[in-house]
């Protein structure tokens, strides 16, 4: 099937679907269920569609192991796991962490040096910047407006808020800079040099608009290679996988596994990097669509 990854209409989507779903599934039935959360399984009220959860908790009955791999930290995403059982690890931070829905074991825990971290608070000091650090269960936030605010209590959780960050005396997961476009893209500048230290990169935000993002994680980690350390701790080839995003941070994953998809309003370029791409939308229930054309529901 990735031989054929292109964007499709429904139609033509669903005659692949049917002329190849039997003997997909016979020869490669899928065991594990990757989701992306935000723009893909939640809807613009950050909540499950009400058929899609029913049908993700039958599809655990059935034995098939479903769980997110996702930008948030852990505790902004146990709710959903509870709402759904699920059990098996979750990969956080983009990749740079992976636990158990109860952070009872961590199976990946990547940090950014701290001499690492520290040059980028140094480097970014005197620019318009809501500044963000992530370790592992807990955060620190600093200079945050209304609307950084809000965007950060979506994505974090067990957050400590101060006036300023300076330094740092331990090493983070994750660092998540918010401000103008100006700003963010100044700042990617002055963090240049570092590129061979820490993964670095930039996008506007989709549902805090006017915001922008500067995500610095620890060189190397992404949803692919996380994804790849959770096949091999839970014993699953990739090809009884599908996963499905929307974003661009979610093509390693996508290109890894055995089948993807995406929903309808998923990236231009994700959807030429999937095997379907639902006509429906993360707000008209597009994984649910996605369950039923692999014939999992």
């Amino acid at each position: 099937m990735h031989s054929m990854r292109t964007t499709m209409s429904r139609s033509s989507t669903l005659i692949l679907i049917s002329m190849t779903k039997s003997s997909r599934n016979s020869n490669n039935p899928i065991s594990l269920l990757l989701l992306d959360l935000d723009g893909t399984l939640l809807n613009g009220e950050l909540s499950i569609g009400k058929r899609t959860s029913e049908a993700l908790c039958s599809l655990s009955r059935k034995g098939v192991n479903v769980t997110f791999v996702t930008g948030r930290m852990l505790p902004a995403v146990k709710r959903y796991a509870d709402s759904i059982k699920v059990t098996s690890p979750i990969i956080a931070l983009n990749g740079a962490y992976i636990a158990d829905p109860d952070a009872k074991y961590v199976l990946f825990d990547k940090r950014i040096p701290k001499p690492v971290s520290n040059e980028i608070l140094l480097r970014l000091q005197n620019l318009s910047l809501a500044a963000n650090t992530i370790f592992g269960e807990r955060a620190i936030s600093s200079n945050l407006d209304e609307l950084s605010k809000k965007a950060v209590e979506s994505w974090l959780a067990n957050i400590q808020f101060i006036d300023r960050i300076d330094t740092l005396s331990e090493s983070p997961n994750m660092m998540l800079f918010i401000g103008d476009e100006n700003s963010v893209k100044e700042g990617c500048t002055r963090l240049k040099p570092l590129e061979s230290e820490a993964f670095i990169y930039s996008y506007a935000s989709i549902r805090y608009k006017p915001k922008w993002y500067l995500e610095i994680r620890p060189a190397g980690t992404s949803k692919g290679k996380a994804v790849k350390l959770l096949l091999e701790y839970l014993e699953v080839l990739p090809e009884n996988v599908l996963s499905v995003g929307d974003f661009l941070n979610d093509i390693p994953m996508l290109k890894l596994t055995g089948h993807s998809a995406c929903v309808a309003n998923a990236h231009p370029e994700v959807k030429m990097a999937v095997d379907c791409v639902s006509h429906l939308s993360n707000n008209q229930e597009g994984v649910l669509d996605i369950l039923k054309q692999f014939g999992l529901v």
